[in-house]
């Protein structure tokens, strides 16, 4: 049950972040990113796992697992899931990571801002 409200979660949030509706902020962690609401937090993460015997820069066979997390108004994590590719609502958990770092990142405005830069020099 809580794994469902969490992609229903997960999926609330991928349409507000389309819309730009979502301020995502970046963690101290390369790979992390959440955005606060009053009592709670909401954070996803991305890692790779190599298979169990090899580390991963020597691995062939590797995959990306989404996680989204859910703190309470104190930090303490109350609820996650882990999203693996073979599984239901990995595309989401894909695309929210993906707009949650650009958004943190400034991804856009970085850009916006060397374009005009480079323009200026022509």
């Amino acid at each position: 049950m809580a794994n469902d409200k969490l992609i229903i979660i997960a999926q609330k949030l991928l349409e507000q972040s389309r819309q730009d509706k979502v301020k995502w902020l970046d963690t101290a962690q390369e790979d992390k990113f959440f955005v606060a609401y009053p009592g709670d937090s909401v954070a996803i993460s991305s890692e790779f796992a190599g298979t169990p015997d090899i580390p991963l820069k020597f691995s062939t066979s590797y995959h990306k697992s989404y996680r989204l997390a859910i703190h309470n108004d104190k930090g303490m994590e109350v609820e996650s899931l882990r999203i693996l590719p073979h599984e239901l609502g990995y595309s989401t958990f894909e695309e929210l990571f993906n707009l949650a770092r650009r958004t943190a990142l400034k991804a856009d405005q970085i850009l916006d801002d060397l374009l005009a830069r480079l323009n200026a020099g022509e």
